[in-house]
């Protein structure tokens, strides 16, 4: 009588309560056996979701790199079920992004409290707000605190608020299209993908960089004017390359159309940074 019972419980779905002949159930997808028994069932387990059920991550990422502009063509006119949606795919690359950020070091989109103040083309209009957030402070203690606090908070927001990016370009794509009848959600999903790209590109002018700078300390030549100045190179020329391809797959344009727009849209990257920056500046402040 048990294994009669045992043999029904285990011919239903333990997700919906419907039959089950196979593996899977035809009515909501659900594994029949899924169970963990040991480590080793874990790590299978965590590899066959990377390889199999969510092997969509690495094959939109391929496409990602591999062929500009596919992934905007494919979210609008099909098939979409064989890649990650644009959000979900900025958001994976955003993560990736500032983990390996962390781990060597670098803000590339934050700046702290004194290269706000000091450093940035737009330092002398931020300055009395600066000193304002300063004026609570009567001691030096107290102000290194207060910085350290604004540094650590501009840190962790940054993550957060890099999507500001994504609008603003998609904006700046539309001016490009003007009078054409594209609409603004067809630029901002170009953008969100855009970004994903852009992300891992700067993350690799970084190490690109990070390889030349002791050459350059060897050689006595002022290392941080390098590194931002090759970073900028590397970025602008890259994205070009980039956005060349992607314009004439998505937006089915002529080479000659697709080269001007993809040259203006990158050497509007550096100022999309700094208005970030500034952005940011702003809502560290008013958030701490």
């Amino acid at each position: 009588m048990s294994s009669t019972i045992n043999q029904a419980a285990e011919s239903l779905c333990a997700g919906c309560g419907e039959p089950v002949t196979g593996n899977f159930c035809s009515h909501c997808g659900e594994r029949r056996e899924h169970h963990i028994f040991s480590v080793f069932d874990l790590v299978h387990d965590l590899f066959h979701t990377l390889t199999h059920a969510d092997g969509t991550i690495f094959r939109t990422l391929l496409t990602l790199l591999r062929e500009p502009g596919l992934l905007t063509r494919a979210y609008f006119l099909g098939p979409r079920r064989r890649y990650l949606g644009p959000v979900q795919l900025f958001l994976i690359c955003n993560v990736i992004f500032f983990i390996a950020q962390s781990a060597i070091g670098l803000s590339t989109f934050s700046s702290p409290f004194e290269v706000q103040m000091n450093m940035q083309s737009y330092s002398s209009y931020i300055k009395p707000v600066g000193q304002r957030f300063l004026a609570v402070a009567h001691t030096p203690q107290e102000r290194s605190e207060l910085i350290q606090k604004y540094d650590d908070h501009t840190e962790h927001l940054s993550k957060e608020i890099v999507i500001v990016l994504v609008p603003a370009f998609a904006a700046l794509v539309g001016l490009t299209f003007l009078g054409t009848g594209r609409k603004y959600v067809e630029h901002l999903v170009f953008s969100l993908h855009f970004y994903s790209f852009f992300l891992i590109v700067v993350l690799a002018a970084v190490g690109a960089m990070f390889c030349v700078l002791p050459f350059l300390t060897r050689a006595h030549i002022a290392p941080n004017y390098i590194f931002e100045l090759g970073s900028m190179a590397i970025l602008i020329s890259v994205s070009t390359i980039y956005l060349v391809p992607a314009l004439r797959r998505y937006y089915e344009l002529s080479w000659a159309q697709s080269v001007w727009r993809a040259c203006a849209l990158a050497f509007t990257l550096i100022p999309l940074i700094v208005f970030y920056r500034w952005v940011l500046f702003y809502a560290t402040i008013w958030t701490l």
